[in-house]
């Protein structure tokens, strides 16, 4: 049986695995890092930072998606930012991706949002003819950059009066 479902605590070990491998293929982060335990504590903790779609297969998961709730200043209202979509070797080109961002869509209108943010890389076929198919195109005026929290520490960013007041304003 073929099913895109949210990702439950026992996908875990294989939701590691995916992202290791991705991590490895698109030679980005440190596979070493990730742990089961964080893996969990991400999508399943007290306060879950992310949510994930899986793909199984009945024997196995076949791929994943990660995404989280994000508000789109473009749009004037919430939106869906997909941090990344990763369909195994062995089924890309059957349609897992397709299926996993469009059950992403799926939760977006339920949940009266307008709008998916999906940052993906220029890393292959499947990936251009994904995007391709959805109809749309990159943005030329905009880039993603992401900053690690320490590179501000390094550079003393923040060390003036006024973002002591920001650090301190309740979540």
């Amino acid at each position: 049986m073929n099913e895109i479902r949210p990702a439950v605590a026992e996908d875990g070990p294989s939701i590691l695995q995916m992202v290791r491998a991705l991590q490895t293929e698109r030679r980005v982060g440190s596979p070493d890092a990730l742990s089961e335990t964080l893996i969990r504590n991400a999508l399943f903790g007290r306060v879950p930072s992310v949510r994930a779609f899986v793909a199984e297969t009945g024997v196995s998961l076949a791929g994943l998606a990660f995404y989280a709730p994000s508000f789109s200043i473009f749009r004037a209202g919430p939106a869906l930012h997909v941090d990344f979509v990763y369909v195994k070797p062995s089924y890309r080109g059957s349609g897992v991706a397709r299926a996993l961002l469009a059950a992403i869509a799926g939760y977006g209108r339920d949940h009266g949002i307008g709008a998916i943010t999906w940052l993906s890389a220029r890393a292959g076929e499947h990936e251009e003819r994904l995007v391709a198919s959805l109809g749309v195109r990159p943005h030329d005026n905009l880039r993603f950059v992401r900053v690690p929290i320490a590179s501000f520490e390094r550079r003393g960013i923040g060390s003036l009066p006024w973002s002591q007041k920001a650090s301190r304003q309740p979540a």
